[in-house]
């Protein structure tokens, strides 16, 4: 009779419908509120960013209309604070769907949610330390003012230059994420990658191309590591043998 009983494996209480609905507003009203929270503290402190942001161009910057500064300073300290949220919204899409995922499948999840960070977070660094001094400049070399010509640079366009960089960097980070994705769900196996180097190296020479300004130094020092974590996922899925 223990015999009989000690086969018998647990059964998981099922949740509700609408217990999941509510479980997932509250996440979501989680994800958005911390967001304000995020903008709020981006306002308070967007002097100090500006001053950084400013030091590294190294010049004057101006406005053309009065209420120029008050809406620059809305909408980045708004998209600071989506931009900020987003890890946390991945943390609570996982953690909503982790009761139904295996032991295995939630190692993977938290893999991914911790390598998505670092990759963001070193893509951000290597565009701010590396490549946008460079891509300045070059792009302030002056080659490119003939004669007498001064640049008048504005301070809403400046900003979002600077955001447009450094945000395009550490979203094209997770590339790699994407490619293993594709590779442990069996979509694609490392044969296919290896076949198609060369479309993928378009593609990621096109994709630098859009995310970054138009000058060919910084395309090719986002193209290049992309290219270098592009032959690292064909590695790792040998390695793993994740085309088994």
């Amino acid at each position: 009779m223990s015999q009989c009983y000690s086969s018998v494996r647990p059964v998981r209480k099922v949740m509700p419908f609408w217990d999941h609905v509510y479980e997932l507003r509250n996440r979501i009203v989680l994800v958005i509120t911390c967001s304000a929270l995020f903008s709020v503290v981006s306002y308070v402190f967007y002097p100090d960013a500006v001053v950084l942001i400013q030091s590294i161009l190294r010049e004057e910057l101006y406005v053309t209309s009065i209420t120029e500064g008050f809406l620059t300073r809305l909408k980045t300290s708004l998209l600071f604070g989506i931009y900020c949220s987003i890890p946390l919204l991945g943390i609570q899409i996982s953690l909503f769907a982790a009761p139904a995922l295996s032991g295995s499948e939630r190692f993977y999840l938290v893999a991914v949610l911790v390598s998505s960070f670092i990759l963001m977070s070193a893509g951000l660094l290597f565009a701010l330390k590396a490549v946008l001094p460079i891509s300045l400049r070059f792009l302030r070399s002056e080659v490119f003012y003939p004669g007498d010509v001064s640049r008048l640079l504005s301070y809403t366009l400046y900003l979002q230059f600077f955001f447009q960089f450094i945000i395009g960097f550490g979203l094209f980070f997770q590339f790699p994420i994407v490619i293993i994705m594709l590779l442990k769900f069996r979509i694609i196996d490392t044969s296919f990658l290896l076949r198609n180097f060369k479309y993928f190296i378009g593609i990621i020479f096109l994709v630098s191309a859009a995310v970054t300004p138009p000058d060919i130094v910084s395309q090719i020092l986002l193209a290049l590591p992309m290219t270098l974590l592009y032959g690292v996922c064909i590695v790792l899925g040998k390695v793993f043998r994740m085309d088994d």
